[in-house]
């Protein structure tokens, strides 16, 4: 059989497989390892490049024991989760969304681009791990906590709407632009009072004027 045979023969009697993302739905009933197949639905860790993980009841502390884990985003309800463990790569367009309960991120965040944090209407989503990269972070809806006081994210800090809570200025990242705050609350809780005019620009992103509370 000459080879252009053989490649019409292997063709057709094989599927060449393709490694490709995978979205993926926590169904453990509390923590876990976020490799065991035995947590997710259909035994499909949620992992790669424009995939999403989905934690839709329950809590619990979930590890991340994988090494080189990428996703599109996480989409997060139940009633608390906290996420630990090695680094989660988020892509250029990430997400991270809170629709019910108050989760907690320990580990290590990588932001490919412009990332949107988004809780909704009093729900938490806090933030301690640190949070590293090119992009930057848009935040929507209830509270979220950045509590790292180590972020060297170089993009910049939006606050469109909710409520964004610092313990440091140095949590906002490393960004030479000014955070931008338009519709919501800008809450410093660290021991003295920054100098937030250095930091801070309002914006018309929303229609009514921020707000900044100690």
């Amino acid at each position: 059989m000459n080879a252009k045979r053989m490649v019409l023969f292997l063709a057709s009697h094989f599927t060449i497989g393709v490694l490709c993302a995978s979205d993926g739905t926590w169904t453990a009933p509390d923590g876990g390892d976020w490799s065991a197949v035995g947590n997710w639905q259909d035994g499909t860790p949620a992992a790669g490049t424009g995939a999403t993980a989905f934690f839709t009841a329950g809590a619990g502390a979930v590890t991340n024991d994988m090494t080189d884990l990428t996703l599109l985003g996480l989409q997060i309800s139940g009633t608390g989760f906290t996420f630990a463990g090695n680094t989660l790569t988020l892509d250029s367009a990430g997400f991270i969304t809170v629709l019910s309960g108050s989760h907690t991120l320990d580990m290590p965040l990588v932001l490919s681009g412009s990332t949107a944090l988004t809780a909704a209407l009093s729900q938490t989503l806090t933030v301690n791990g640190a949070v590293s990269g090119t992009g930057g972070v848009t935040l929507n809806g209830g509270r979220v906590v950045l509590g790292n006081a180590a972020n060297s994210y170089s993009g910049q800090t939006v606050l469109q709407t909710g409520l964004l809570e610092v313990a440091s200025i140095s949590a906002l990242g490393s960004s030479t632009s000014p955070v931008l705050l338009g519709k919501g609350t800008f809450r410093y809780t660290g021991p003295t009072p920054p100098n937030l005019r250095r930091v801070i620009r309002f914006t018309t992103v929303a229609r009514m004027p921020p707000r900044c509370s100690k």
